[in-house]
């Protein structure tokens, strides 16, 4: 069974609003089910939109926010009973993986009659395409892959932001040595320590090898990528993130 299904991505990029592109009046279903990464602040401002939306279409707009998306889509599509009809989605690689398995919708067609093609960043574009035609559109884009630090803890200790990994690596081992705890990242959630793990790919080896993963033309088998999970065990065996790196 093949779902219509309308992936957005957030992409590594710079920050941008969402818009909702209705150049013209178009038949609509008037219910829709849309399944979303979105919660609590985030979750709350989105439904102002979707609130927006339904006052100016009539259609009622159903949004459903998942803590495991991919776990929740993939399980429908498996048991054939699907019931969202859009989702977004932050990962490129998983829409192109649905577009392949031919169970998302080919929406060349909308794109191209609302003008979109054209009213979006190609380079953007290109990352839902997939034998030539498009699987989703990006909506939302955001800074990602940087590492905040606290300036009064590092006035307080005489540190200035490191410009290299000693320099790095430097600063982490003052903190520790002063009870305070390096690094921290939420890792609970898992996906906040992708942040560290997409600077350090960049970082250490060039945005390519990130795409290359993107595209599975690369495995997370290869040596490069075990280099840079061996970093990250290096800095929690040398306790910079504390005792309890896993904690919220």
């Amino acid at each position: 069974m093949q779902v219509i299904l309308l992936a957005a991505i957030i992409l590594v990029a710079i920050i941008a609003a969402v818009y909702f592109y209705m150049p013209k009046p178009v038949e609509l279903e008037k219910e829709v089910v849309v399944y979303g990464i979105w919660a609590e602040a985030e979750g709350e401002n989105f439904q102002k939109a979707l609130d927006i939306f339904e006052e100016k279409t009539g259609v009622t707009v159903n949004y459903i926010p998942q803590s495991d998306i991919r776990t929740a889509i993939m399980t429908e599509f498996a048991s054939g009973e699907v019931q969202f009809d859009i989702a977004i989605i932050p990962w490129a690689g998983l829409i192109k993986e649905l577009a392949r398995t031919g169970h998302i919708e080919d929406i060349t067609p909308i794109l191209k009659e609302e003008g979109l093609e054209e009213k979006l960043f190609k380079d953007l574009l290109e990352i839902v395409k997939v034998d030539g035609k498009y699987y989703g559109i990006p909506i939302k884009m955001s800074v990602k892959t940087l590492l905040w630090y606290n300036p009064k803890v590092f006035e307080k200790y005489g540190l200035k932001p490191p410009t290299n990994w000693d320099e790095f690596l430097s600063v982490c081992e003052t903190l520790k040595n002063n009870g305070v705890q390096p690094l921290a990242a939420g890792g609970k959630t898992k996906w906040t320590l992708t942040e560290y793990m997409e600077a350090f790919l960049f970082g250490m080896h060039g945005p390519q090898l990130t795409f290359d993963l993107i595209e599975h033309k690369v495995e997370w088998t290869d040596p490069k990528v075990k280099e840079t999970f061996a970093l990250m065990a290096d800095l929690i065996k040398k306790g910079y993130w504390g005792e309890h790196p896993e904690a919220e």
